[in-house]
């Protein structure tokens, strides 16, 4: 086996990153997708001129509508990835697309009428239609595209620019205008364009991938026994023709060992423990809380009492983002379980900290809410990057 020095040398390293680069618009677009009605709701709530309980009701159904629409997709997404992760780009962009016309463009924010509302759910479950698509494919295709000394580093650029898009969306949440006569605000067009912002990143992927990066994985195509394909695949992200010709007798060797493989009830006797491993690390992720900040926090600021409620969100989603970026560094250097451990250790001492001081009752309580929020977003961003990568290396 090559040094991983040598094995550099033999890179194109300017079409490998420029399609990973591509594929990440799948994680942009899930960052993205999810969190820009968290950011724009107090926007929202002033269009609508929403009382404290419609403002409730309605901060949570197109917020959960996204997520569940994600879930029906997700649990297909296999099957539609087996024709290939370009055409489940394809379909996914297809689905946001329209999605994206019902939220931004046929959509039109009337609290006297309630075709708006409906027009705007029926889109944000499309968007998530879509998202569980882009969720699933993104980091299998950088995965099975990276050489195996990049897979850690590239892999967690997922993490990485979905974090970086949900920093956008509370950056434009807080520039958007939300003061003035709701009419007036009805007729702006920034909340428009930044509904509209997936549908041009869906856009510009779709025809990258089209024109320019015409063909999927070695993986994939290894696995459907077309060898021409899987080393033409292969001489746009190698160099070297013995490299490529290791790489392709290796996926011959396992493709050999699939076609053996046992039944399914063996399979799970034999992976049972990394097969419940699987299950239960992104459930217990789910349970820390994350996704309530990633969602609601402009709500959570604003029912404890802070007057800055766009402004410390916007700082929480930097916080992510940073120590986020840091930890991509930190992975392969500390070990993704190490960094798993401590994240979920800080989570928990930071969570315990905020509870005491969550009412905001006085301004000394607001302050040490904020630095405690910040300290679980800090170790849960941690946790966030080592999760993933970790349990892919385990399963």
């Amino acid at each position: 086996m090559k040094e991983k020095g040598e094995g550099a040398k033999n890179i194109n390293y300017p079409y490998l990153l420029t399609y990973v680069l591509t594929i990440l618009c799948g994680s942009v677009l899930y960052g993205y997708s999810v969190s820009i009605y968290g950011a724009c709701l107090p926007l929202f709530s002033k269009m609508y001129e929403w009382e404290d309980e419609q403002k409730t009701k309605w901060s949570s159904i197109p917020t959960t509508l996204v997520p569940a629409g994600a879930l029906v997709t997700a649990l297909i997404s296999s099957k539609i990835m087996e024709f290939g992760k370009r055409i489940t780009f394809f379909i996914a962009a297809a689905i946001m697309v329209i999605g994206v016309l019902f939220v931004s463009v046929i959509h039109s924010p009337d609290p006297h009428q309630s075709s708006g509302l409906v027009y705007f759910c029926f889109g944000r479950v499309l968007i998530g239609l879509s998202i569980g698509l882009y969720s699933s494919a993104t980091p299998s295709f950088i995965n099975e595209i990276a050489p195996t000394h990049l897979t850690g580093a590239l892999g967690s650029c997922h993490q990485l620019f979905l974090c970086f898009a949900i920093v956008i969306t509370y950056l434009i949440g807080s520039i958007l205008p939300k003061e003035g006569d709701p009419e007036e605000l009805r007729k702006t067009f920034g909340w428009r364009l930044g509904m509209g912002v997936p549908a041009i990143i869906a856009i510009v992927q779709s025809l990258l991938l089209l024109f320019v990066f015409k063909y999927e994985s070695p993986a994939h195509y290894s696995a459907k026994g077309q060898w021409d394909n899987t080393k033409d695949a292969l001489k746009r992200i190698y160099k070297d023709e013995d490299e490529i010709e290791r790489i392709l007798n290796e996926l011959r060797s396992a493709s050999n060992k699939s076609s053996q493989a046992s039944n399914a009830g063996s399979a799970y006797t034999e992976y049972k423990k990394a097969f419940w491993v699987g299950l239960i690390l992104p459930a217990i992720q789910q349970l820390t809380g994350i996704n309530i900040v990633m969602f609601y926090a402009n709500t959570v600021f604003e029912k404890q009492g802070a007057d800055r409620a766009s402004t410390l969100s916007l700082i929480v989603m930097l916080i992510n983002f940073l120590f986020t970026f840091g930890s991509v560094f930190l992975a392969d250097k500390l070990g993704r379980k190490l960094m798993l451990v401590w994240g979920s250790v800080g989570c928990a001492v930071g969570l315990f900290y905020v509870l005491p001081h969550s009412q905001c009752r006085e301004e000394r309580d607001c302050d040490y809410m904020d630095i405690q929020f910040f300290c679980f977003l800090l170790y849960s961003s941690i946790r966030n990057e080592s999760r993933p990568y970790y349990l892919g290396v385990y399963v």
